[in-house]
């Protein structure tokens, strides 16, 4: 017996199947119909009656209707409290919905779960940031640290994955010559 069930005083293996189905063994060895014979035959289409079941929210249209509110005004408040620290607990209290049905949302509507969403728009904006930062007076560390991207090295990592240079160069980039550094 594994350990867990002798914690539990549970016994984990199958019960033995008898030769009796449950119908002779409550109607008598003589009779009655057995329940293998009053199964309907089952085929590709029909194997997931579920799934073969009309209703609204198989369709996704009042799932979707349900859902697309909450997840804008999360949207919203996350571009608001981009610097801000918080969990998917929090998103989905502003959404008033559970995690589980707010990460299918998100899943849904942007291909991502919540906190990658967060994490993708903080890039955004620490881009937008380094963009218009000057060089001599702002660092990489101070914006990365303003959206909440404790771990240096991921953020230039993650930076350079999503836009295609490190951070650095975009602030050096950045300024009144950003201009003529891009054309020339």
């Amino acid at each position: 017996m594994p350990p867990v069930a002798r914690l539990l005083r549970v016994d984990l293996r199958l019960p033995q199947r008898s030769n009796r189905s449950a119908t002779s063994r409550c109607c008598g060895a003589s009779g009655g119909v057995r329940p293998e014979d009053t199964r309907p035959e089952l085929t590709a289409e029909s194997s997931n009656p579920v799934r073969n079941t009309e209703h609204a929210w198989r369709s996704g249209l009042a799932c979707t209707d349900y859902v697309e509110a909450p997840v804008k005004r999360v949207e919203e408040w996350i571009d608001t409290n981009l610097t801000e620290s918080f969990s998917r607990a929090d998103l989905a209290r502003v959404a008033k919905l559970d995690v589980r049905t707010l990460s299918r949302a998100f899943l849904r509507r942007h291909k991502m779960a919540p906190m990658q969403y967060v994490r993708a728009r903080r890039l955004q904006a620490a881009r937008s940031s380094l963009l218009q930062a000057d060089a001599d007076s702002t660092t990489v560390t101070e914006i990365a640290l303003l959206y909440g991207f404790n771990h240096l090295s991921r953020f230039a990592a993650d930076y350079r994955r999503a836009f295609g240079e490190f951070p650095s160069q975009t602030l050096n980039y950045s300024g009144p010559h950003s201009v003529v550094s891009h054309v020339g």
